[in-house]
């Protein structure tokens, strides 16, 4: 046998193993980085509901939790999906995402996506946090949720501070 035949039939037994992600989902993307919200589709209701009747066919709710989880692989700004949060960022109202990333190559995904760096960053409570105002009542959100062999970071846009 060839090393080329050798190589091929290892590369073949190895693609079952990788997981496809699906392409960002542009309305997401939006969501996440508060280039729309859903509180601007009060106005246009048609716009919501077929919203939801598509992220609820890519997304599974999860009994007495926040979230939802990806049905399938999925990834927005590049990064693995682990849970979305279509209410909320922490105490805030929102729309959030956990991706499996670390927190400075979501901060590098999402200052490219906005076009501009964020305005705030420091360290709250042991963990790395960013955002940037964008207006009176739309905030974008960069926190830190795990570091080591599994980093994980929470990316949004917040609308306002519910205590």
């Amino acid at each position: 046998m060839t090393k080329r035949f050798i190589a091929g039939a290892v590369l073949a037994s190895l693609l079952p193993l990788s997981t496809v992600y699906a392409a960002d989902d542009k309305t997401l993307v939006s969501l996440a980085t508060c280039q729309e919200s859903w509180t601007d589709w009060k106005q246009d209701p048609a716009r919501g509901r077929a919203f939801r009747v598509k992220f609820e066919s890519e997304f599974r709710a999860q009994d007495r939790e926040p979230f939802y989880l990806p049905i399938r692989p999925t990834t927005l700004l590049g990064h693995p999906v682990v849970r979305l949060y279509p209410d909320s960022v922490g105490m805030g109202v929102g729309f959030s995402v956990l991706a499996a990333a670390s927190f400075e190559a979501v901060k590098a995904s999402m200052e490219q996506q906005m076009g501009k760096p964020f305005d705030r960053c420091g360290v709250d409570d042991g963990a790395k946090t960013c955002e940037r105002k964008l207006a009176k009542d739309k905030t974008v959100l960069l926190m830190e949720a795990g570091r080591g062999k599994n980093p994980q970071t929470l990316f949004g846009c917040y609308y306002f501070y519910a205590p």
